[in-house]
């Protein structure tokens, strides 16, 4: 089960409660600025997303998949909407274009799925270009009247978004364990959804359901927006903390004056140290991508360590050098003053020998 944002907290040095910015509750203002009606809406499966996920090929990858399927209808009048095929088959004449898929990033890390080997994603290798160049915002996205969901590394937290987007869609079928999001279980498809299957086998066929079954398609829509606004949205949010506490009190009992609470038997340890940040370190101890930043960190922290005793040893050198420099500056100093001291007392002794010299002639 995969939690939004909005539902992560985390407790600083101090010990107060810090709440990111949540990315999944934008504001009415904001969705209102695109609402475009369904009569409006072009007959196009849109989908944008950046290439996560396990796989590294079409085989393996759904977001590669469906982007290379709309690669090659580009080129096919039939699904292009230019060929006179486009329209058969349900569509009722349409000339857009069946589907419109791209990615946005590439996700250019190592990936490895459950027995096989380890690779990673060669861009050079796929015969479409990727790139910000193919990002629209997703406000932006409810132009379509048909939006896929494709999952990444794992359920993503758009489909919220796309709920109240007014179009209908897409859901292609999970192939990742963490497949769902906290409300999934409330979906239910050809009710607020149509369900693709996960090879993407029977989207061109279901695009076309879609066409020709459009009333059925704007129902769909309005269910999803209907869903998220009573179990999804900040105001339903907000309505079910209200329902906890007002359960949390009405259980509440106030304690007789002679009761004391019992000492617990045992100590009972946190469930989680508040320095993990991941979500599975609560369930059996530090899971392997905290391992691994506990060694960057005790890595990082012996580099500082070091660089603090070399700039220690630095500074040490600096002062030994200072402490010998003026130790020579001050020896110099004393022999040049010896020097003019001799020099003088050699004058001074010339002086007398030539007054002497000079009194003895007389």
């Amino acid at each position: 089960m995969v939690f939004p944002k909005t539902f992560s907290h985390q407790v600083n040095k101090e010990g107060e409660v810090e709440i990111d910015e949540p990315r999944d509750l934008f504001t009415q203002e904001n969705f209102k600025k695109f609402e475009c009606d369904w009569a409006d809406k072009q007959e196009t499966a849109f989908f944008r997303g950046t290439a996560t996920g396990g796989g590294t090929t079409r085989e393996t990858n759904q977001r590669l998949a469906i982007a290379w399927q709309s690669f090659e209808w580009e080129s096919s009048p039939e699904h292009n909407g230019k060929g006179s095929s486009s329209s058969d088959g349900g569509g009722g004449g349409s000339t857009d274009p069946l589907l419109d898929a791209a990615i946005v990033g590439w996700n250019l890390r190592d990936k490895k799925i459950a027995g096989q080997e380890m690779r990673f994603l060669d861009p050079t290798t796929i015969p479409f270009k990727g790139g910000r160049e193919n990002f629209t915002p997703i406000y932006q996205q409810s132009k379509f009247k048909y939006l896929v969901y494709v999952e990444g590394h794992c359920a993503a937290c758009r489909y919220g978004f796309m709920m109240r987007l007014g179009s209908v869609i897409l859901k292609v079928t999970s192939r990742c364990v963490a497949d769902s999001m906290w409300y999934f279980p409330l979906l239910q498809p050809w009710v607020d959804h149509v369900p693709i299957k996960a090879d993407l086998s029977d989207l061109e066929e279901k695009i076309r359901w879609c066409r020709s079954h459009d009333d059925e398609c704007r129902k769909m829509a309005g269910a999803a927006a209907k869903l998220y606004e009573k179990f999804v949205s900040q105001d339903a949010a907000l309505d079910y903390v209200e329902m906890l506490s007002h359960e949390i009190n009405s259980r509440y009992r106030i304690p007789p004056t002679w009761w004391t609470p019992s000492a617990a038997l045992v100590d009972i340890p946190p469930p989680y140290s508040q320095e993990f940040k991941c979500n599975t370190c609560s369930r059996e101890g530090k899971c392997t991508r905290c391992k691994a930043d506990d060694a960057d960190r005790l890595e990082r922290e012996k580099k500082l360590e070091k660089k603090k005793e070399d700039t220690a040893e630095d500074k040490k050198r600096q002062e030994k050098r200072a402490r010998e420099s003026i130790l020579k500056r001050a020896k110099a100093k004393k022999k040049k003053q010896q020097e003019e001291e001799d020099h003088q007392q050699q004058q001074r002794q010339q002086q007398l020998e030539a007054e002497k010299a000079s009194s003895s002639e007389w």
